[in-house]
């Protein structure tokens, strides 16, 4: 009978999950922060750069080419037994006289590589799976927490059994797998009708799942750490590369580096949507508002103010040379109403074309035209709160920019606020809008 291969088929996202990562030596596993760990590949008690590097050029070709464990120790264990990695003290130079202490030594070593093995196989096909999961979500929105495929499995993962939650929950930055070592758990992505089908299930037979946390100690520092019970202190991160590296940035060079580093990936953002998509950009750097024309423009028809929009819109007047008055649903182009009432949804404001009626006025509806605090507390929201009324944070975004769309010819979205993440996952829905829609959006930079 032919052998059988049960390993996963090499995927580019795993692959390239994996080949992303430094290589940092290390004596303990702990010494790296957890979110460190999806951006740096490591063993524990391997000190010499030329080893760690041996283990990880089999570890990649194992993940490109798909190879069994059998083939990976048999590739690896020669050589870091002539290393002498983790050999013990024999008695003499005659291994012969301690046969039971080389046995052992064998038997130790294989299990090592074989946590090697698995566990960077594993984060290197979630890293690549959650990279697939954002490209995929606007079709498949929700996760469901698969039980693990082991025979044995472990009681304290059974709490996430058949979880569903929306992609962007909050909760898979703690919970997505795997979540400790040897962890066979696995996510599925569903559609929103299947979701709500297994929710209403869930609900009809009273299944509530109430994450419990637990308090863990730090082996190395002991500081005291909140995870989530049953998932280890260094899997409680989700393997998504873009956050850890701002997170290191952060930590490692301080706040400044970190904001530094979130601005120039902003840009870089920004510059390849306009590559690559059909969006525009407008530099607003050195133009500043004036203070008449903002309190002009922030009054909306129902004496109400918006003051940050004001600001915005006579920056606009002062970048393309043109007058801004607010909509007025009366004498505008309305395009776009209320499905039961009948009320026009009115855009911000039109501009002023003289060779033509205003019905026949370009219409402007700005998005994220607002203050620090407000941009922190929409971060705050899609990214960090497990509060429930936050959890389709995000969906509520993608709706409001949905419907700005519907509304306006133009629509310039004031991305200056927006740190790197929420800027990241605005150019990402963007970019996966139709080419018509594109067109009518404007980033709005610095």
């Amino acid at each position: 009978m032919p052998e059988i291969n049960h390993e996963r088929l090499p995927n580019k996202e795993a692959i390239a999950s994996f080949g992303g990562k430094a290589l940092l030596t290390a004596q303990h596993h702990a010494e790296l922060k957890a979110y460190e760990h999806a951006l740096a590949f490591t063993v524990a008690r391997i000190a010499d750069k030329d080893m760690l590097t041996e283990v990880h050029k089999a570890m990649k070709q194992a993940i490109e080419n798909g190879t069994s464990f059998a083939d990976f120790k048999k590739q690896l264990r020669p050589y870091l037994m002539a290393k002498g990695w983790l050999a013990p003290t024999f008695k003499n130079d005659n291994v012969d006289d301690d046969k039971e202490t080389f046995r052992d030594y064998q038997k130790h070593l294989g299990h090592r590589l074989r946590t090697i093995y698995h566990t960077n196989k594993a984060t290197a096909y979630a890293g690549g799976q959650w990279e697939r999961i954002q490209r995929t979500k606007e079709l498949l929105p929700y996760l469901q927490y698969m039980p693990s495929v082991s025979v044995n499995k472990r009681d304290n993962h059974r709490q996430f059994y058949d979880m569903v939650r929306p992609v962007d929950d909050p909760i898979w930055a703690s919970i997505m797998p795997p979540n400790d070592f040897g962890c066979k758990c696995w996510v599925k992505q569903l559609t929103k009708t299947r979701a709500e089908k297994i929710l209403n299930e869930q609900a009809e037979k009273g299944i509530v799942y109430d994450i419990e946390m637990e308090e863990v100690k730090h082996p190395l520092t002991g500081e005291m750490m909140t995870v989530p019970k049953g998932v280890h202190f260094s899997f409680n991160h989700n393997h998504d590369r873009l956050t850890a590296l701002l997170k290191l940035a952060e930590e490692k060079h301080g706040l400044a580096f970190g904001l530094d580093a979130q601005t120039t990936l902003k840009s870089f953002m920004v510059s390849y949507a306009t590559q690559t998509g059909f969006v525009q950009t407008a530099d607003f750097g050195g133009i500043v508002y004036r203070e008449s024309e903002k309190l002009r423009l922030e009054q909306e028809l129902n004496g109400s103010t918006r003051p940050f929009e004001g600001m915005v819109a006579d920056e606009w007047q002062q970048k393309f040379d043109v007058e801004l008055v607010r909509f007025n649903p009366n004498i505008h182009k309305v395009m776009l109403s209320n499905e039961k009432t009948g009320t026009p949804k009115s855009a911000d404001y039109a501009v002023i074309a003289k060779d033509s009626e205003p019905k026949d006025w370009v219409t402007i509806d700005f998005l994220f035209a607002f203050d620090n605090t407000q941009a922190k507390e929409m971060a705050y929201q899609i990214f960090e709160s497990k509060k429930k009324r936050h959890a389709d944070a995000w969906d509520r975004v993608k709706d409001t920019i949905d419907e700005h769309l519907l509304k306006a010819d133009i629509v310039p979205m004031d991305l200056r606020k927006a740190d790197a993440r929420i800027a990241t996952k605005i150019i990402a829905y963007v970019l996966s809008l139709p080419k018509e829609k594109q067109k009518q959006i404007v980033f709005v930079v610095e």
